[in-house]
C-alpha cells in the first residue's frame, strides 16, 4: 500500500532509534504492532457476501466473536482467514461453494472483523476455532485456513487436542516456524536485531513460551487426517520451503506449489480446486 510505504521509513528510524536508548520500550511498542493487526476491508463483494449469511457471535476468551453461516445441503465446510484479515476475504469462493452446495462456515478471529479484540494470537484463534465447533451439533467435516488461519488449526488440533477433528483439512500459505513469520515482519519494516529481541522477550512474557515453540512443521506431525497444502513459490511472507516441512511431518499429506499467487493464494480457480478436494 502505498500508505505503508511513506509510513514504514518512519516507523523504522523511530524504532530502531528508540531501541539504543530504551530497549524494552522499542520492544513493546514493535510487538504491538505485530499483534494488533489493522481490520481491513475488502470491498462491496465481501460485504454484500457477508449480507448473506446467517450471522451471531459466540464468546472465547471473555471476547465476542463474529460466525458466520450459509446453509447448504451438502458437505460442511469451516473457512479461517489469516492475519490483518476477515472472513469477507473469502467472498470469492462463495458462488462455486453454493453451486457445490456446501454448507459454510466461517469465523472472524480475535481482533480481526467483527470480532472484539484488540491483541491476535495463533492461540487465542485456535480457543475461538474450539468453541465455535464444538457448540455446533453438526461440526463442519472440511477446514480451510490461510496463513494464520492454518497455523489456529493444527494448533488447535496438535496443542489443545481438540475433540473435534475434520475429515479433511487444507491449508494455504502457512508457515512452518512462527519464528520465519516475525522475521519476515521485522524485514519488512525494517528493524533492528536488537527491536527483533524486544519483540520475542514481550512474546514470551504474554504467552510464557518463545516464538521456537510454535513449529507447524514439528506439530503436523500429529495430524491423522487427510490434507492437501496449498503454498506459492513466490510467497513473500511464508517461505515455500517451509511448506515442504509441514508436507514431510504430516504423514497423510498432499502439496500443491503454485507459482504467481504470492502469499494471498488467489486466483480463478482457486475455488474450484479446493472444492474438487474436499468432494
Amino acid at each position: 500500500m502505498k500508505t505503508d510505504a511513506l509510513i514504514l521509513p518512519a516507523v523504522r528510524r523511530a524504532l530502531n532509534g528508540l531501541s539504543k536508548v530504551s530497549p524494552e520500550r522499542a520492544g513493546k511498542i514493535a510487538y504491538g504492532l505485530l499483534a494488533k493487526p489493522r481490520r481491513p476491508s475488502f470491498g462491496k463483494e465481501a460485504e454484500d457476501f457477508l449480507a448473506k449469511a446467517n450471522s451471531r457471535s459466540i464468546v472465547s476468551e471473555g471476547k465476542r466473536i463474529a460466525v458466520y453461516n450459509w446453509p447448504g445441503q451438502g458437505p460442511s465446510i469451516l473457512m479461517l482467514h489469516g492475519w490483518e484479515s476477515s472472513t469477507g476475504r473469502w467472498w470469492p469462493y462463495y458462488e462455486t461453494f453454493k453451486d457445490r452446495g456446501f454448507d459454510i462456515h466461517a469465523i472472524d478471529a480475535p481482533a480481526q472483523g467483527a470480532s472484539e479484540g484488540t491483541v491476535f494470537s495463533a492461540m487465542a484463534y485456535a480457543a475461538a476455532i474450539g468453541v465455535y465447533v464444538e457448540s455446533l451439533e453438526k461440526p463442519p467435516q472440511f477446514w480451510l485456513g490461510h496463513s494464520a488461519g492454518g497455523m489456529a488449526s493444527i494448533y488447535y488440533l496438535c496443542r489443545l487436542k481438540g475433540q473435534i477433528r475434520p475429515e479433511k483439512l487444507l491449508i494455504m500459505g502457512v508457515p512452518s516456524e512462527m519464528q520465519n513469520f516475525v522475521d519476515k515482519f521485522c524485514e519488512i519494516v525494517g528493524l533492528n536485531r536488537i527491536v527483533h529481541a524486544g519483540i520475542e522477550r514481550e512474546f514470551k512474557q504474554a504467552f510464557g513460551f518463545p516464538f521456537s515453540h510454535l513449529s507447524f512443521s514439528q506439530m503436523a506431525e500429529e495430524l491423522e487426517m487427510p490434507g492437501l497444502i496449498i503454498h506459492d513459490e513466490g510467497d513473500d511472507l511464508a517461505p515455500v520451503e517451509g511448506a515442504k516441512l509441514i508436507h514431510q511431518a504430516w504423514e497423510n499429506s498432499e502439496l500443491m506449489i503454485t507459482q504467481g499467487r504470492t502469499h494471498s493464494v488467489l486466483g480463478e480457480d482457486m475455488p474450484g480446486i479446493v472444492a474438487d478436494y474436499f468432494v
